[in-house]
């Protein structure tokens, strides 16, 4: 099979999946890290099934809706048996992988979570847009201070309470929103917050919600992006 190995991954398990015949590619060979958006472009674009130890690929695959061609996910391996670990899911869920599915393996167990069996170049239905958003911003900044001053005089890291709200073109039926303060302009991600959504009324083409305990450790330029199922990201 084409494997993607995340730099999470030991590169020395490349070499092993690569022996037992298999076309391997292991972005710690990349300099600089794209992340984690990118590599799962790059292994969809090259039909290769991405492997990892990073969580956050699920949320891109199943909340975002980012296309893949099968993903495992590895918990709990030692750097030196990732590679054997590999060598047997590949063979053992061959089927399953082709298909799309997402694995999560640990040592004493895998959890297969089924593909379509329709690997898609684009999705079909577009998704929807943000036609509106608002921000309440609380906490972090000393009482009285403005301009740059606030700066000097804050105490870091500062800690956030953000209240987004946000009005879509259309109803989606989503489940959860995630916020993201990124540091710009070298697009590091240093904070993530999830939140669930209220799914049991159906579809919502309006929603707000608290994101508690925000946290930004130093002063610098970032940006807020928020990210909701079946929508645009949308960014501040």
């Amino acid at each position: 099979m084409r494997v993607l190995l995340d730099t999470c991954v030991a590169g020395q398990a490349a070499e092993v999946v690569r022996q037992a015949g298999h076309d391997v590619i292991w972005a710690g060979d990349w300099s600089p890290d794209p992340g984690d958006e990118e590599i799962l472009r790059r292994a969809t674009a090259e039909s290769r099934v991405l492997a990892t130890i990073d969580k956050d690929f699920g949320e891109l695959v199943i909340v975002q809706g980012m296309l893949h061609v099968g993903l495992i996910r590895l918990v709990g391996f030692r750097s030196r048996d990732q590679g054997p670990a590999l060598v047997n899911l590949l063979s053992t869920y061959e089927a399953e992988l082709a298909a799309g599915a997402i694995l999560t393996a640990e040592p004493w167990r895998v959890r297969v979570r089924p593909g379509t069996g329709v690997i898609q170049s684009e999705q079909p239905n577009p998704p929807a847009k943000v036609a509106g958003v608002s921000l309440l911003l609380e906490g972090g900044f000393p009482a009285g201070d403005t301009g740059q001053g606030w700066v000097r005089s804050a105490k870091w890291p500062l800690e956030f309470e953000f209240m987004l709200g946000a009005v879509f073109d259309r109803p989606v039926a989503a489940t959860s929103a995630s916020l993201e303060i990124i540091r710009e302009p070298t697009g590091e991600r240093v904070e993530r917050k999830v939140q669930p959504i209220d799914a049991s009324a159906g579809p919502i083409q309006h929603w707000h919600g608290w994101f508690h305990s925000v946290s930004i450790a130093e002063p610098g330029n970032y940006k807020i992006v928020l990210h909701v199922e079946g929508v645009e990201p949308v960014s501040q």
